[in-house]
C-alpha cells in the first residue's frame, strides 16, 4: 500500500506532522522506503503477466514518489528535531546548505559524495588537502563554480593518480602534497626562495613507511627562536635571556630553517629534525655561539642542507636527537625559577612580524601533523 500524501492535511495527521512530532522512527522508515521500490520490482519480475501486475506497477510508482519526497523533506525533519548537519548525516538524513540546493543536480550529487565521505571517515577536516575526502570536495567546488575545463583536468589528474603516477597539488601555494612518492626521492625538488617561505613552505608526501619523509617545512627564525624545545628566550633567566634574544634578533630575515619529519614505526606520528636551509647565517656559526653561551639553543639547528635526508636514520646521523630529560638537566640552572618574576626582553620592530610568522607556522605544522 502506498503511503499517504504528506501534503494532505484533511485526512488525519500528515506524514510531516507525524515526523515532526516524533510519532514514527524516521531513520527506520527512511530505510524501508528506500528498499521498497526494489522489493516491488522483484515482485513484478516474479509476477510476469499476473492479474496483480497493474496494482504492483501503481505501488511501484507510489513507492518511487514517496522515496523522492522523503528526501526533499529531510532538512525540515532534521531541523524540527534540532539536529546539526553532522548528526543528521550520521543517521542517513542528508541536510544540504541552501547554496548547495541551488546548484545543478550533478553538483549536489558531488556534495553528497564529499560530505558522505567525511562522515564515513568520521573526519570533520576530511576536505583538507591530503585528507581522505579532499578530492571529492575539490570536484564539488569546481562543479559549483561552473569551471568545466578545470573540472575535467582534475578528473584526469585523479585518473593518473590512481594509475600510480607521481603527482602533486596545492591550494595555497605554500603547501604542496605529493602522491605516489617513490623510494629515494628527495624534497624539496627545487630551491625555495625567501619570498616563498616568508611564513612557511610545506611539502607533504603520501609516504607512510617507517623512517620515510612525511613532511617538511621551510620557514624563518622568529624572535622566540627556532621550533625547538628550550629555544624561547622567555624561558631563561638573565644573562642568558638577553644573550638568546640578541642572537635571535641578529639572524637576518632572509635566513631559513628546514624541518624534516619522518614516520615513526608502528604509529601515525612523526619525528622532526631541524637544519639550516642551504646556508648557515654568520651569526649562527658554532664558534660564535659557543663564545656567547654554553649549549646555545641555536647550536641544536643542524648543518645546512639543500633538501631533507631521504631516511630518518640519515637525519639522525647528521643531527642526533637529544632526550627531553637531558635538555631539562642541561638548562635547569639557566631557566626562570618558579615564583621568580619574569624579566622583559627589549622589543624590536621585528617583534610583531615574527610573532605573526611563528603563529602561522604553528598552524601549518598542526595541519601537516593532521595529514
Amino acid at each position: 500500500m502506498a503511503m499517504q500524501d504528506p501534503w494532505a492535511l484533511n485526512d488525519g495527521p500528515s506524514l510531516v506532522q507525524e515526523l515532526v512530532s516524533g510519532v514514527i522512527d524516521y531513520v527506520s522508515m527512511r530505510a524501508a522506503m528506500e528498499l521498497k521500490p526494489d522489493l516491488i520490482r522483484g515482485q513484478l519480475t516474479a509476477c510476469g503477466n499476473c492479474p496483480e501486475r497493474a496494482a504492483l506497477e501503481q505501488s511501484l510508482a507510489n513507492a518511487e514518489r514517496d522515496r523522492q519526497m522523503i528526501a526533499s523533506l529531510e532538512s525540515l525533519i532534521a531541523e524540527s528535531r534540532g539536529m546539526d548537519p553532522w548528526t543528521a548525516w550520521k543517521l542517513g538524513i542528508k541536510i544540504r546548505p541552501a547554496e548547495v540546493l541551488k546548484q545543478p543536480a550533478p553538483c549536489i550529487a558531488l556534495y553528497d559524495r564529499a560530505y558522505g565521505c567525511m562522515v564515513e571517515h568520521d573526519d570533520r577536516s576530511g576536505n583538507l588537502l591530503g585528507r581522505a575526502c579532499h578530492a571529492e570536495y575539490r570536484l564539488h567546488r569546481l562543479c559549483a563554480a561552473g569551471q568545466a575545463r578545470p573540472f575535467n583536468e582534475y578528473v584526469d589528474f585523479l585518473r593518473k593518480k590512481k594509475q600510480g603516477e607521481l603527482l602533486s597539488e596545492t591550494e595555497d601555494d605554500r603547501t604542496v602534497y605529493f602522491y605516489n612518492v617513490k623510494p629515494q626521492m628527495t624534497f624539496p625538488q627545487q630551491v625555495i626562495s625567501a619570498e616563498q617561505s616568508q611564513y612557511f613552505y610545506n611539502v607533504v608526501t603520501d609516504s607512510t613507511q617507517p623512517g620515510t619523509l612525511r613532511t617538511l617545512m621551510i620557514s624563518g627564525v622568529p624572535l622566540a627562536g627556532p621550533s625547538l624545545r628550550f629555544a624561547n628566550q622567555e624561558l631563561f633567566d638573565q644573562p642568558w635571556r638577553t644573550i638568546i634574544h640578541e642572537d635571535n634578533v641578529a639572524i637576518p630575515a632572509t635566513a631559513r630553517t628546514i624541518e624534516c619529519q619522518y614516520v615513526l614505526p608502528g604509529t601515525n606520528l612523526v619525528r622532526a629534525y631541524l637544519f639550516w636551509y642551504r646556508e648557515r647565517p654568520a651569526r649562527a656559526e658554532p664558534s660564535y655561539l659557543n663564545s656567547r653561551m654554553t649549549h646555545h639553543p641555536l647550536l641544536r639547528v643542524g648543518a645546512p642542507v639543500n633538501e631533507c635526508p631521504i631516511k630518518a636514520e640519515q637525519a639522525e646521523a647528521m643531527l642526533p636527537l637529544i632526550r627531553d630529560d637531558t635538555l631539562k638537566a642541561r638548562y635547569a640552572a639557566m631557566l626562570v625559577q618558579p615564583g621568580k618574576p619574569g624579566q622583559v626582553t627589549p622589543a624590536t620592530n621585528r617583534s610583531q612580524g615574527n610573532q605573526d610568522a611563528a603563529a602561522e607556522r604553528a598552524r601549518a605544522r598542526e595541519r601537516a601533523r593532521q595529514q
